[in-house]
């Protein structure tokens, strides 16, 4: 008998981290500055995620996504998605005035 083994591996979400997206599509929704731009930006996030070959969860996923510099936008944006998943502010570089 032959064993199957599938392309992409099985993608779910844990509870709560549904919660977690939809509290902040709310959230986001209601900043009238930057809440577009981080809406657009989540679901960039969340399709990156399911198209990935990556076994890791959601949270790990968004913590390298966002660490690697994949945010498109303003600082706005940018304080919004770090602040979703705990992500602290990349460190000037050492000459930068």
């Amino acid at each position: 008998m032959t064993q199957v083994t599938s392309l992409f591996p099985r993608k779910n979400l844990q509870p709560v981290e549904c919660v977690l997206l939809k509290t902040a599509a709310k959230e986001f929704a209601l900043d009238r500055l930057a809440g577009v731009g981080a809406l657009t930006c989540l679901m960039h996030l969340v399709v990156d995620w399911h198209s990935s070959r990556a076994e890791q969860g959601f949270t790990e996923y968004a913590q390298a996504w966002i660490a690697q510099g994949n945010i498109k936008g303003g600082k706005g944006v940018e304080a919004l998605m770090r602040d979703l998943f705990g992500c602290t502010q990349p460190q000037p570089p050492k000459g930068a005035a």
